[in-house]
């Protein structure tokens, strides 16, 4: 459940090695997924490495990718996303959510000046109690220890207004 809105492709082949743990006291779990992509003649290994810290189960969804030239199609057919103030930003993510004035209290300034600081691509997931990352790379003791920590580190970079937040419907 923490790594469903992220977008990695499912099945137990997929998922290598699960690790449970704890990081200054909040419960942390990172999984190690990969799966071959074959076109004809060639195929290769898409390797990720994806954290996860639980949030309060009422959040609403928030997606963040990449943008890239399939989601600038998608835009340009009708699959708009959320656009905050800093272009910049609008040009590196794309965001999708269920509630945009939640995601608004999300994506705060600080929190836009941290994500657009890191140069890796990640994916993000926001909803169903958990905050999620994930990251292509493999399995080492250094992408380990970063990849742990970046969605604690987003859980303290939010306004603590929004442990209370619950859906309204």
């Amino acid at each position: 459940a923490p790594f469903e809105g992220i977008g990695l492709r499912r099945g137990a082949r997929a998922v290598r090695a699960v690790f449970d743990g704890k990081i200054d006291d909040h419960e942390v779990r990172v999984v190690e997924h990969r799966y071959v992509e074959s076109s004809g003649n060639s195929s290769r290994t898409i390797r990720h490495l994806a954290a996860a810290v639980p949030c309060p189960a009422g959040w609403p969804a928030v997606r963040l990718t990449h943008e890239h030239l399939g989601t600038k199609i998608l835009s340009m057919l009708g699959g708009e996303d959320l656009q905050l103030e800093d272009s910049a930003f609008n040009k590196q993510w794309r965001i999708t959510t269920d509630n945009e004035d939640f995601a608004l209290l999300v994506l705060g300034p600080d929190v836009q000046t941290w994500l657009m600081a890191d140069d890796k691509r990640e994916l993000w997931a926001i909803g169903g109690g958990w905050i999620a990352c994930a990251r292509h790379e493999r399995l080492r003791e250094e992408s380990f220890e970063r990849i742990s920590r970046r969605p604690l580190e987003l859980l303290r970079l939010l306004p603590s207004e929004l442990i209370a937040y619950t859906r309204v419907h």
